[in-house]
């Protein structure tokens, strides 16, 4: 087992080389892991977290639904969220399932105060993200009640103050 402390000990280039190296590996030899060596690669520092320098390991990053793309997500997130791409090689390796449509709509709501203005640059980031998570099978109002959405003056308001409520 490699400890993880080695991890720390490399300068930048050579930590992904050796994480490419441990990953690889992995990979090749995953199906002859016995279930303690699987639960110990599952907490090496092996996953690139979003599009920081930052590496997680497989047991703390929350992987995105196949249909949603990073770059969508990653304007409306924290690093501390620790998000990384759909990979099928992440879910069949470490067993690291999608996170549900709610709780990503939770980490965006974190990142849309009502009354703050979005930046123009992340408004069609939004509308592409919007248009993932209103396709996304299964949604339902729950799952959409956390979000907010900017009003014509590019503040984030709840998405009932853009409607009237009474008819003139």
């Amino acid at each position: 087992a490699v400890p993880r402390e080695h991890f720390d000990r490399l300068n930048d280039e050579q930590a992904v080389d050796f994480r490419g190296w441990v990953y690889s590996q992995v990979l090749r030899q995953h199906q002859k892991l016995s279930p303690e060596e699987r639960d110990y690669v599952r907490t090496l520092p092996l996953f690139r977290v979003g599009d920081t320098a930052s590496y997680s390991a497989p047991i703390d990053v929350r992987m995105l639904p196949s249909h949603i793309e990073l770059d969508d997500v990653l304007p409306f997130s924290n690093a501390g969220d620790r998000i990384t791409a759909y990979d099928p090689d992440y879910e069949r390796v470490f067993a690291i399932h999608p996170m549900p449509i709610s709780e990503l709509c939770r980490i965006v709501a974190a990142r849309q105060p009502v009354g703050q203005p979005i930046p123009l640059d992340h408004i069609p980031v939004l509308k592409r993200l919007l248009r993932s998570i209103l396709g996304s099978p299964g949604i339902d109002d729950f799952d959409l009640a956390s979000l907010n959405i900017p009003n014509v003056h590019g503040v984030y308001v709840h998405p009932s103050d853009l409607y009237s409520r009474s008819v003139p």
